[in-house]
């Protein structure tokens, strides 16, 4: 079987088979793409570094997102994030290889295409939105094709080789006897240090450093080597490179400019209250926004976030937030722990046993427990801690109690410490029914009860008892007849209303009603319904 499968399968298959697809990809045959001129095609990739940093007291592994220009292999631009990247930083990347800034000047520009793996930070709307306004496309290759971009592959498996090895913290060093590093406690390098240190190793790519493809050049040298026309980018252009806007208008106020509930201030604003504006920014940040004219689209200039909370203030609250992070995972650990149930193993027919075993007592302790950590369960919003008494109430309390009066003459007049308590306690009857609770206990413990219902007010007339004579007459008809349907307009219904006999014309005052019917309120108008009179 060896023989047959030697014989049937290719080196590659048979890597394929044993280690996977990057192992069979080991013996495939590439080609190369013909030499091109500088700026034609760029690629761009996340490098994900295997050195623990200091960042603000935690460790962690950065992240280098950077592009390369494929026929000088030239570094164009690099930003480095504490955390895993997002469009920020390659928006941040392309900003500064496109203005050909320092550490990475002469070189960038606008480069023909821009070659990338459909990484979505990458092809997000944002960073394909600035680009396509410079006329730059992004090429989207297939994923997990590193054959593709080789030339961005290669420059990181060289910072690695070249650069992150010799590093103190280095994740990829060999480990000595059951997982231990050789240097468990070397310090780490703080992330200032590390950044720094990275752009001197871009420098010395680009200045010192002989690729095999430059025959005995540098970057550098190759870069000014070539005869290309460079494409730069005006400032106005740059001014809304990478910039998103939300499409709203805002007014600058003696505030500044209220965005996402918070102001911002800058000193341009002066004498500018009133003017419209719109606002743009960069992905995750929110400390300064960039102000626009919304009439003309003319940039007017940056604002700043006022009062910011100082560093001291954010670590706090950063703090906190990554203490209760903790919690919350260790109760979540916790409690699948108590979640998982284990049975025994069963070697006959037999419905499953349980192993745990818990008694009376434990499980209302645990059902106790879950109840008070049961959030709705504690919610109680007619519970509102009592504040101090009113100084009324006190005088009130004091006459009742010490003075032995009786409710009913504390009569509007008469006052305690020159509070009249009178009209305040006819002021609480008279707002019997906007009391809470609460309050309504305290009067009660001082004799004080609910007013009596006023008397039923005498029956109206007018329009009221037009209404209450022809509802008696349709009554009266439906009772007889068994229906409205049929009633002449001039009809006439005796009944007796009030004690007294009445002659209700009925027919107009059906009519009259099934002509009102979409201002008719809406009990009357349930009721006709009922008698089938609309």
């Amino acid at each position: 079987m060896h023989r047959a499968i030697r014989r049937d399968l290719t080196r590659g298959e048979r890597a394929g088979l044993k280690s996977g697809e990057a192992a069979r990809r080991a013996h495939d045959v590439f080609g190369q793409r013909p030499p091109t001129h500088r700026n034609a095609a760029w690629e761009g990739d996340h490098k994900h570094v295997p050195v623990e940093v200091d960042v603000e007291g935690e460790l962690a592994t950065p992240w280098v997102t950077w592009f390369i220009d494929c026929a000088t292999k030239a570094i164009t631009g690099a930003a480095v994030t504490a955390h895993a990247p997002s469009r920020d930083a390659v928006l941040a990347s392309l900003r500064i290889a496109i203005t050909r800034s320092e550490p990475f000047g002469p070189v960038g520009g606008l480069p023909g295409q821009i070659r990338v793996d459909r990484g979505k930070e990458f092809l997000c709307q944002t960073v394909t939105a600035a680009m396509g306004a410079l006329a730059v496309p992004v090429t989207d290759l297939p994923a997990y094709s590193p054959h593709l971009k080789g030339t961005i592959e290669a420059l990181n498996d060289a910072v690695e080789e070249m650069f992150l090895v010799s590093l103190p913290r280095y994740t990829g060093r060999q480990k000595l006897n059951r997982g231990r590093l050789a240097d468990p406690d070397a310090p780490p390098l703080t992330y200032e240090a590390f950044v720094g240190l990275l752009l001197d190793w871009v420098c010395w790519w680009n200045t010192r450093h002989h690729p095999s493809a430059l025959n005995g050049r540098t970057p550098i040298q190759a870069w000014q080597a070539g005869a290309t026309p460079l494409t730069d980018v005006s400032a106005g252009q740059l001014a809304t490179f990478a910039l998103e806007d939300d499409g709203r208008t805002y007014t600058i106020s003696t505030s500044g400019v209220r965005w996402r509930r918070r102001d911002y201030l800058a000193p341009w604003m002066n004498g500018r209250t009133g003017t419209k504006v719109s606002v743009r920014h960069l992905p995750h940040h929110d400390d300064t926004i960039e102000v626009f004219d919304a009439a003309t689209g003319r940039h007017l200039g940056s604002a700043f976030l006022a009062a910011a909370a100082s560093r001291e203030q954010i670590r706090s609250v950063q703090a906190a937030r990554t203490a209760a992070a903790r919690r919350l995972k260790a109760d979540l650990k916790a409690a699948e722990k108590l979640r998982r149930r284990r049975f025994e193993a069963s070697t006959t027919a037999a419905p499953p046993r349980p192993l745990t075993s818990s008694t009376s007592a434990q499980a209302e302790e645990e059902l106790g427990a879950a109840a008070q950590t049961d959030r709705r369960a504690l919610a109680r919003p007619d519970l509102v801690p009592h504040g101090p008494a009113p100084d009324t109430y006190s005088g009130v309390r004091a006459l009742v109690v010490d003075g032995g009066a009786a409710v009913d003459e504390i009569t509007p007049g008469v006052t305690v410490h020159g509070a009249d308590v009178g009209r305040w306690l006819a002021r609480q009857r008279e707002t019997w029914a906007e009391l809470s609770a609460a309050q309504r206990e305290r009067l009660a413990v001082l004799g004080v009860t609910a007013p009596e219902p006023a008397a039923a007010a005498p029956k109206a007339g007018g329009r009221a008892a037009a209404w209450e004579r022809g509802l008696a007459a349709a009554r009266a008809y439906h009772a007889r007849e068994g229906t409205l349907t049929g009633v002449s307009r001039g009809h006439v219904e005796h009944v007796v209303h009030d004690g007294q006999d009445r002659a209700v014309k009925l027919g107009v005052w059906l009519a009259n009603q099934r002509n009102r019917r979409a201002k008719l309120p809406t009990d009357r108008a349930h009721v006709l319904t009922e008698l089938g009179a609309i």
